[in-house]
C-alpha cells in the first residue's frame, strides 16, 4: 500500500489524533444527556478550550446541529439521526478495508457479494484523495481458502435478517438431521448468526417455550406472518452463545477439561479461543489443558473436537465426554480392521 505522505509526518499524527477526538466528542454528545465543556474536557483529557475548538470544527465544518442548552448547562443535537462523516483512516484502517475488498474477490460474483462490493465502492469514493493502493499487489501476494460450508441464498438470508429486525414471527418446515424428520415451526427470529461459513437462524420458539438454532441450509417453505413479537427478557445473547461448544448448546452445564501433550499443545497455543470462556493451564513438560464450561448436549461435538486430534489430547472430564470418545474410536477401530 502507498499513502501520500508529502505532508510533514509529524502534522499528519496530529491531525488524525485530533480527528479521533472530534468522533469522541461526537459519541459523548449523541449517547449522553446534556455533557458540559468539563465533562467532555475531562472524558477526552483536554482543555475546555480544546472541546470548544473542536466544537466549533464539528459545527462550522462538518455541519453539525449542535446546540448548548443553558438551564441544563450541556450539549445536545437537534437531530438525534445525525453522524458524523466518513473521516480519513490511517494506514492500518486502510489496509483492512481493501483487504476486505480482496477477500470479496477472491469469492466470485454472488449475490451478496456484488451487493457489498457496491458498499465498499461508496466507501471508497469517500477516501481522501492522495490515498491510493495497488490491488493487484494484493492479489498475487495473498491467497483464501475457506472451510466447506453449505451455500445458502443471499436473498433467503436478507429475508431473515430483515424479519428479525422488523420483530416479525414467521414459519417455515424444517429438517432434523439428528431425528431424521421435518416438522413444522412458527418462530421468533432474533439472531442471524454465522459459524465456520454456515448460517443459522437463532430463535424463540413460543411453543417450546426456549430457544433453538436453526441451519438456514435445512429451512423450506419459508413464510413471513402479520404478527409481530417482542424480544424476551431472558434473552442474553452472549450467553446463549457462550453456552454451547460451536453450535452444539442445551442440558446442563457440565466443566469439561482437555489435555493436549507437547507435540499437539503449540498447535492449540497458537491459535485464539476455542470456546469464549475457556481458560488455558500451561504445564512444565510442555503440555497446555483447556478447561470450559458447556451443556451436555454439546458434548458430542467436543467428543468430534477431541477427535481431531486423537493420539495427541485426552479428555479429562466429565466421564460422559470419555464415554463418547470411547464408543467413536472402538466403532472407528471396528469399521477399519
Amino acid at each position: 500500500m502507498k499513502v501520500n505522505t508529502s505532508t510533514n509526518s509529524r502534522t499528519s499524527r496530529t491531525n488524525f489524533v485530533g480527528l479521533r477526538q472530534l468522533e469522541k466528542v461526537h459519541e459523548i454528545i449523541l449517547n449522553q444527556p446534556f455533557p458540559s465543556v468539563d465533562k467532555l474536557a475531562e472524558s477526552l483529557q483536554v482543555t475546555g478550550r480544546a472541546i470548544k475548538r473542536y466544537i466549533n470544527i464539528l459545527k462550522n465544518r462538518f455541519q453539525a446541529p449542535i446546540k448548548h442548552d443553558r438551564k441544563k448547562k450541556g450539549y445536545y443535537y437537534t437531530h438525534l439521526n445525525w453522524q458524523l462523516p466518513i473521516l480519513p483512516l490511517d494506514d492500518a484502517e486502510l489496509f483492512s478495508f481493501f483487504i476486505t475488498i480482496f477477500l470479496l474477490q477472491s469469492k466470485g460474483q454472488l449475490y451478496q457479494d456484488t451487493k457489498v462490493k457496491k458498499a465498499l465502492a461508496k466507501v471508497a469514493s469517500r477516501l481522501p484523495a492522495e490515498v491510493y493502493t495497488n490491488l493487484s499487489f494484493l492479489l498475487e501476494n495473498i491467497s483464501v481458502q475457506e472451510t466447506p460450508h453449505v451455500i445458502v441464498k443471499a436473498e433467503f438470508l436478507e429475508q431473515i435478517t430483515n424479519c428479525a429486525t422488523e420483530k416479525r414471527t414467521v414459519e417455515f418446515d424444517y429438517y432434523s438431521p439428528k431425528d431424521k424428520q421435518t416438522t413444522h415451526r412458527k418462530v421468533n427470529i432474533l439472531l442471524l448468526h454465522n459459524h465456520e461459513g454456515d448460517w443459522y437462524a437463532i430463535s424463540f420458539d413460543p411453543l417450546r417455550n426456549d430457544f433453538r438454532d436453526f441451519h438456514t441450509g435445512r429451512i423450506s417453505n419459508f413464510k413471513e406472518t402479520n404478527e409481530f413479537f417482542q424480544v424476551p427478557k431472558n434473552w442474553n445473547r452472549k450467553e446463549h452463545l457462550d453456552r454451547g461448544f460451536g453450535m452444539f448448546r442445551g442440558g446442563k452445564t457440565t466443566e469439561v477439561e482437555i489435555m493436549f501433550d507437547t507435540d499437539q499443545a503449540q498447535y492449540i497455543r497458537e491459535r485464539q479461543m476455542f470456546h469464549p470462556n475457556e481458560i488455558r493451564e500451561e504445564f512444565s513438560d510442555g503440555s497446555l489443558k483447556l478447561s470450559f464450561s458447556a451443556g451436555e448436549q454439546s458434548l458430542e461435538a467436543v467428543a468430534r473436537f477431541c477427535l481431531k486430534y486423537a493420539g495427541n489430547c485426552e479428555a479429562l472430564k466429565p466421564e460422559k465426554l470419555r464415554e463418547i470418545i470411547r464408543e467413536r474410536l472402538t466403532k472407528g477401530l471396528e469399521m477399519h480392521k
